[in-house]
């Protein structure tokens, strides 16, 4: 409850190594509620193969949770981002440069300074943790929105 009242990702991080832990000192794996739950967990965080996979563990385990149901929400929403990602949103080259040209690269009279996404990831692609990003701004634009199974609630 903690997280949704201060929106600090660590206590999800927290909760999901508790889970783990609890699972690894269960020595009969038939808590339908562990996983179920760890799943929620993993959803908030995006890790969707983990969420999946537990989601899956949980239907086998009571069926009567609706577990298999979300695995199945997930697995649509990865496929749908895929071939988003793929058809670049059914958008034309001519379109898509378009768009990319009319994302300012500068800013004026401010005291922000522009940032583009490539400079949150290290050299194999990972998100660099505790990125210092005071007065620097993202500039970009949205062409198409992905709806999740999970949102974490504002």
């Amino acid at each position: 409850m903690a997280f949704f009242e201060t929106n600090q990702y660590q206590n999800l991080k927290n909760s999901l190594n508790s889970y783990t832990q609890a699972e690894k000192n269960l020595k009969n794996k038939t808590n339908p509620d562990l996983y179920y739950n760890r799943g929620v967990v993993h959803s908030y965080l995006e890790n969707y193969k983990e969420s999946y996979d537990d989601f899956l563990n949980a239907h086998k385990i009571d069926e009567g949770l609706n577990a298999e149901e979300l695995s199945k929400n997930i697995l649509n929403t990865f496929m749908q981002t895929v071939k988003s990602i793929k058809n670049q949103c059914g958008l034309k080259y001519k379109k898509l440069n378009q768009i990319f040209n009319s994302i300012p690269k500068t800013l004026k009279d401010t005291e922000f300074s522009l940032m583009s996404i490539s400079d949150f990831l290290d050299i194999d692609g990972n998100i660099i943790d505790n990125f210092n990003v005071k007065n620097r701004l993202i500039s970009a634009k949205a062409v198409q929105s992905v709806t999740k199974v999970f949102e974490v609630p504002l």
